[in-house]
């Protein structure tokens, strides 16, 4: 597919001179390597490859995965991503889908909006690969305070995207919220030092949580 079928979402202005090379190298990537894992997500997928490289070495050597994290995304610069080429050449088995944050800290979409975006990732993938298992995973918790709206609006996000998942046979929902929280509902900055990006502590909770749910067969 032509990389010129739209434009791409407007990008801040530190994202312009990498954004769209990574895009055409990871589509240059696929078409060489077969895939059967994909991760599509912002910058906490993207930093598997940097703070996450470790724990992206647990998940199993019978499978490949491939790496479709870009810092700064929201939801529409996913789907744009999907509609402009970036499944075109592979067939995976399971698809590994995260995104909205930004949505909710860079702009505070409304939860209906940023629902709407998620909801349209998903069934864009589900028309370009209906074989594939899709993992969809909550929004993370975000911001010291269980009061501070950013963690408000992300759980009011996975709520919603519980509620629409329940009985979808292709997709499979999980929150992984509450293992990145302590007793009191705050953030270890052990785990997420800024409370939003994930330490090398931190990818290893969530690769030892997701480990066994793509590894799973069924």
């Amino acid at each position: 597919m032509s990389l010129s079928v739209c434009a791409v979402p407007a990008k801040v202005d530190w994202a312009e001179s990498w954004w769209k090379p990574r895009f055409e190298s990871k589509i240059k990537d696929s078409q060489n390597h077969k895939y059967n894992v994909v991760f599509f997500g912002d910058s906490i997928i993207h930093k598997y490859e940097d703070d996450g490289l470790k724990a992206w070495q647990l998940f199993s050597e019978y499978r490949s995965y491939l790496n479709l994290g870009f810092s700064g995304d929201m939801t529409e610069h996913l789907l744009w991503r999907i509609q402009n080429g970036a499944l075109d050449y592979i067939q995976p088995q399971k698809i590994v889908i995260m995104i909205g944050t930004n949505n909710t800290g860079l702009r505070f979409d409304s939860v209906q909006d940023v629902f709407l975006g998620i909801q349209a990732v998903v069934k864009s993938i589900e028309i370009q690969k209906p074989q594939a298992q899709i993992i969809l995973l909550g929004l993370l918790p975000r911001s010291r305070s269980h009061y501070h709206k950013f963690r408000i609006r992300n759980n009011e996000i996975n709520a919603k995207l519980l509620q629409w998942s329940n009985n979808k046979q292709k997709i499979r929902y999980f929150d992984f919220s509450a293992l990145f929280l302590r007793g009191n509902k705050t953030i270890s900055k052990d785990v997420m030092p800024d409370a939003l990006h994930l330490s090398e502590a931190g990818y290893t909770i969530l690769t030892r949580a997701l480990k066994p749910i793509i590894e799973n067969e069924s």
